[in-house]
């Protein structure tokens, strides 16, 4: 029996039960509880796995990976502040270096200022010496070379490579001290002329002024370079005002210059340092400030006096008149020059100390820059193995709640699954689908269905007999290797009342070989009963009989609290008739039945004895696998089952009948146990299966108000052809026996 399933129907919705093993399992309070094991959980709840943070960490490799990820996300930012400190430290110091390198090229400049400055003053002394004007004795110079010397020794550093020449005066502090000495001492105005003096300190003074100006360049501090540039340039004024101070008192002591060099150089000393002091101007408006300020100081008229002194030399060596020497002239000149150097000199050394003060104030915050860097950074460096444990611990407590989320996913899978069953159960699969969601499910019409009901022969006389238990047990047994007998057939189980077993094929799929399911699927049954022997209390072997019919029915979802799925019809009707009127092992069936099954000619089918005014036929065993079978094969099977011949000579009659069966099933009350005599019923009332163009099953449909409701009432039989009605009607259990078949 096992070849009845048609290849064709394995693409087909299979109205069973979902695949599911039935475990039961004792709850709280010690009852069996029926569990649908789901095959395998695991597939219910799957998790995808990327690159990014969305996959949780299952295991402890997992675990592992979340963290580096989370490590990557956390750590990596601090890293880059962690790397931005170090950079901006690094820079803070290099700013901090360059300002201090500034600072001492400014220092060294002022020192090299003042160096000049001395230089400038002990030339001109040794001018004043060599003039007419000159003291007795050298004693007034001497103060002079004590300054000068202290300004060499006062250098931090000695630039003797700065030198372009490679002069070995300027290679060392030692060396120039003793070039500068050998001069103070071959100072006599009987050999030294005053030219050879000037143009000596002079070149000493230029090579310093390129050191002033190199030390100046090498600095590349942005914000005090305009301020720079003006000392520079009040520093070469300075040098021209010094050699104009000598070449004046030279003019007024020998009462002119000796020829047109020194005027031509007094006027180009007069042209530089106005030209460099205007420079100076425009590059820092404090020069202009701190002079006025000075030379207020000193006198307001101190400079128009140096101006009518310039005018007059200018204007003598122009006009080409000779003076006389005046000695008087001589020291006021010399004396207002001096002055006015030493203005000079005050506004040089106010610029320095300008420009060491911002940047003394540029450098005391290059240090608080460096100390919130530092401090940064050690802040960074403290925080990441925070992080790190901060990170780790949220992946742990991340990982726990994951693990508690998949097993709390996994749990709910399951009960989803254990729930679908359960409606599955109650309810089919594709009605079900629909009610999940919510949609509104509305009674349908079906042409023609095949029903089958079965029971078990004794059942009531057992009950009796046996224990619960034993009644459980057996009906466990039974109805479990019934439906997964049914899972290899297109069926629907519809009820399991007590021991009557009743499904049907058609609904709610429609299908053309519904017939032949339900005749496979009862004659396999039959098979497997006789086979396995279901044994109750050791003594007892379990007997089913069935009964078969075709025919049109409605179904549809019955209430809304606890919804059912419901099949009403005549059709489900006569099915019961057919069963009630089997025997043990045997299937009976109906006349639409019949015609349908004898249309394939691939089953042994056997009219019994007419009761009433309809005819009933046993359904014997297949034949053929889609063929139709040859009368020489129906022969010779009739021929096999010589014991039937006999049965049907014995068929009893409608009395007999009724006696041999209320023999079997005495004093049996519904709803154990229903004995029903066949009420009015004609042929008309079976599905007459037409063999024209028309549809198989093809019946007039009837109204929907016309199908009558769930609870069915069998009454008496008032057919009075029937024999000996007096006998049957002794039986008060075969009449109003009402079956409620509100089936799920």
């Amino acid at each position: 029996m096992s070849g009845n399933k048609r290849p064709s129907d394995s693409s087909k919705t299979n109205m069973a039960m979902p695949k599911a093993r039935n475990i039961y399992q004792d709850d709280d309070a010690g009852k069996m509880v029926f569990l649908p094991e789901i095959d395998n959980p695991s597939k219910q709840t799957s998790f995808s796995r990327g690159i990014c943070c969305n996959a949780p960490p299952l295991t402890d490799s997992d675990k592992k990976i979340q963290l580096i990820k989370m490590l990557c996300l956390t750590v990596l930012p601090v890293l880059g502040v962690w790397s931005y400190s170090v950079y901006m430290l690094s820079d803070t110091i290099s700013l901090k270096s360059e300002n201090e390198a500034t600072r001492k090229a400014l220092v060294y400049s002022v020192e090299l200022g003042k160096l000049v400055h001395h230089l400038q003053k002990e030339r001109d002394m040794s001018v004043l010496y060599l003039s007419a004007l000159r003291p007795e004795t050298k004693t007034f110079l001497l103060a002079e070379y004590i300054a000068t010397d202290k300004a060499i020794t006062r250098l931090p550093v000695w630039p003797g490579n700065l030198d372009k020449l490679d002069r070995t005066e300027f290679s060392t502090r030692a060396n120039l001290v003793q070039h500068l000495n050998r001069r103070r001492q071959s100072l006599t105005p009987s050999e030294v002329y005053i030219q050879d003096e000037i143009d000596f300190y002079t070149r000493i003074i230029k090579v310093v002024i390129v050191w002033l100006y190199d030390s100046i360049n090498e600095s590349k501090f942005a914000v005090v370079w305009k301020t720079l540039v003006a000392y520079q340039k009040l520093t070469s004024a300075k040098e021209d005002v010094g050699v104009e101070r000598a070449l004046g008192t030279m003019f007024y002591a020998n009462g002119g210059f000796e020829n047109h060099f020194y005027y031509q150089m007094y006027y180009s000393r007069v042209h530089n340092f106005r030209a460099y002091y205007k420079t100076a101007q425009l590059y820092s408006d404090r020069v202009r400030l701190l002079y006025s300020y000075v030379v207020s100081e000193a006198g307001n008229n101190l400079t128009d006096i140096i101006d009518s002194f310039r005018s007059e030399i200018l204007h003598n060596v122009k006009d080409g008149n000779n003076t006389f020497p005046e000695m008087q002239k001589a020291r006021w000149w010399f004396d207002n020059m001096t002055m006015y150097l030493d203005t000079l000199l005050d506004v040089q050394q106010d610029l320095g100390e300008e420009i060491l003060a911002i940047l003394d104030t540029v450098i005391e915050k290059v240090q608080t820059d460096l100390a919130v860097s530092a401090t940064l950074l050690v802040v960074v460096i403290l925080m990441c193995p925070f992080v790190i444990y901060m990170t780790e611990y949220v992946t742990s407590v991340f990982h726990k709640y994951a693990l508690t989320l998949i097993d709390k996913t996994k749990e709910l899978a399951r009960e989803k699954a254990r729930t679908d069953c359960l409606i599955y159960q109650m309810i089919p699969k594709p009605i079900a689908d629909q009610v999940k969601h919510s949609k509104n499910i509305k009674p349908e019409y079906f042409k023609v269905v095949t029903v089958m009901a079965s029971d078990v022969c004794g059942f009531y006389k057992m009950s009796l007999e046996c224990s619960a238990l034993q009644i459980v047990d057996l009906l466990n047994t039974l109805y479990e290797a019934i439906d997964k007998l049914s899972e290899t057939y297109n069926m629907y189980k519809l009820e399991t009342l007590n021991d009557c077993y009743m499904a049907v094929s058609g609904l709610p799929d429609r299908n053309k070989y519904h017939v032949t399911e339900v005749a496979n699927f009862a004659l396999q049954l039959i098979d497997l009963i006789s086979k396995r022997q279901f044994i109750v209390n050791e003594d007892r072997i379990v007997q089913v009989r069935i009964g078969i019919n075709t025919g049109p029915c409605v179904a549809g979802i019955v209430n809304t609290v606890m919804p059912r799925y419901c099949v009403v019809g005549e059709t489900v009707n006569n099915a019961a008739r057919m069963m009630f009127y089997s025997t043990a092992n045997r299937i009976n069936i109906s006349h639409g039945t019949y015609t349908a099954l004898e249309k394939t000619g691939n089953y042994i089918l056997k009219k019994r004895n007419k009761l009433g005014k309809n005819t009933m036929y046993w359904l014997i065993k297949k034949i053929g696998n889609g063929t139709n079978g040859t009368n020489e094969n129906k022969d010779s099977i009739i021929s096999s089952i010589s014991s039937d011949s006999e049965s049907d000579k014995s068929e009893p009659t409608p009395d007999q009948s009724n006696s041999a069966e209320e023999s079997q099933h005495e004093d049996i009350p519904f709803p154990f146990r229903a004995r029903l005599p066949m009420p009015n019923y004609n042929e008309d009332d079976d599905v007459h299966l037409s063999a024209s163009k028309q549809d198989m099953f093809a019946e007039t449909q009837p109204k929907p108000e016309e199908v009558v409701a769930p609870t069915l009432t069998f009454q008496k039989p008032k057919d009075e052809n029937l024999a000996d009605q007096n006998d049957l009607a002794k039986d008060a259990q075969c009449i109003n026996v009402k079956i409620a078949l509100n089936l799920v």
